[in-house]
């Protein structure tokens, strides 16, 4: 007799490919293991594990360039570099998190099978079970491994004002579907990194778009090993360029995301056996957030010198579509309510549901490409 644990369709649902809530499942099917192994794999390809790496600005400033007509136009410009190492400021890892070993110490104290396992992080198991299967929590220590950050950045001004970074996105066009002799590669110039040819002339070095930055994977930091750059292994050096700063502007704000994957959740009361109030729940996104002072004004640029009054990592709520609530409202609801409270067997009134959820999420085209067309096993909704 083959059995799949509820616990897996709980570790699947997490991952937006929630899966079979199923139990006790006699001789299953070639088609049926196929089903899981691929919703398995699904779930091994996520990167889960938690990372915080080191952003350090340089300077702020503004650069003109002069186009082919004459005119001038200033561009805003943030320099900076990263290195794929764990931020010096970063929080206290998991393994040495009081409140949360407190919580696992009261368990253990609570429950005789329940232990506590530290390796790379803070976990707690079941004695005597291995593998996957017996672990009931899990939180990472922030390791360093390649890393590929999808950066993002965003100004503002006391006003309220923003400004994003300029980039150019590159598209092929009709020329492209014209068959001729290639003799090599296509070279596109684009504004960004005509401004920021002008930038490393100021600065005298060697710098990365935002859009550069996010197409490279950083190995760990080794500072006794080069890159062709010359910068250490895992480092790079980058500019974030934004179209003007606002004229008015005496403070700007800069945020940074992308740099860790870290995040919180303030949740609402929920009434027992149904789905959260997802409207009310607030997300927290931990930022990269820089605050200049720029005391002149825009009669006299020249006179505007950019002071960097704070940096550091900050918690700072982010806005979620609704439809992103309700997807990640409905998972913890099944999560919840899959079993019984003795965890032993599955309930079947959210089981159906859920397998009608899942159908309903395939129905959507931007997901039925990842999700794979699973249907319920014999003996279940």
């Amino acid at each position: 007799m083959s059995t799949l644990k509820p616990s897996l369709a709980a570790s699947l649902l997490l991952t937006l490919a929630s899966a079979i809530p199923a139990e006790d499942i006699t001789a299953p099917s070639p088609e049926y293991q196929a089903q899981v192994a691929e919703l398995e794999a699904m779930q091994s390809k996520r990167d889960l594990d938690l990372f915080e790496v080191t952003f350090d600005p340089l300077v702020l400033d503004r650069v003109v360039v002069v186009d082919r007509l004459g005119k001038p136009e200033s561009y805003g410009f943030l320099a900076f570099r990263i290195r794929n190492q764990v931020s010096a400021g970063s929080t206290v890892p998991v393994s040495q998190s009081k409140g949360y070993n407190e919580v696992l110490n009261a368990i253990v104290a609570q429950y005789e099978h329940a232990k506590i396992s530290k390796e790379g992080g803070v976990s707690l198991t079941i004695d005597g079970m291995q593998g996957k299967e017996g672990v009931i929590i899990e939180r990472k220590d922030a390791r360093t491994t390649p890393r590929a950050l999808n950066l993002s950045f965003q100004l503002t001004d006391e006003h309220g004002t923003r400004q994003r970074i300029l980039q150019d996105p590159s598209a092929p066009g009709a020329e492209d579907s014209f068959a001729f002799n290639d003799q090599g590669t296509t070279v596109q110039g684009t504004v960004s990194g005509y401004v920021r040819d002008r930038v490393e002339e100021v600065l005298g070095r060697r710098l990365l778009t935002v859009d550069e930055i996010r197409k490279r994977v950083l190995p760990p930091y080794d500072a006794a090993t080069r890159t062709e750059e010359g910068w250490g292994t895992g480092e790079v050096w980058g500019v974030a360029i934004f179209r003007q700063l606002p004229a008015e502007g005496h403070r700007y704000t800069i945020d940074v995301r992308g740099l860790t994957n870290k995040f919180r959740v303030r949740w609402t009361p929920t009434e027992a056996g149904k789905p959260e109030n997802y409207l009310n729940t607030v997300f927290y996104r931990r930022t990269f957030r820089l605050e200049y002072q720029a005391p002149g004004d825009e009669y006299a640029r020249q006179e505007d010198r950019m002071t960097l009054l704070k940096a550091g990592w900050e918690w700072l709520p982010t806005f979620q579509r609704s439809e992103q609530r309700r997807l990640q409202a409905y998972v913890r609801f099944f999560l919840n309510n899959l079993t019984d409270e003795t965890g032993d067997k599955s309930n079947k009134e959210v089981e159906a549901a859920a397998w009608e959820w899942y159908q309903a999420q395939r129905a959507d085209p931007a997901r039925a490409a990842k999700l794979p067309d699973l249907k319920p096993a014999a003996g279940n909704p």
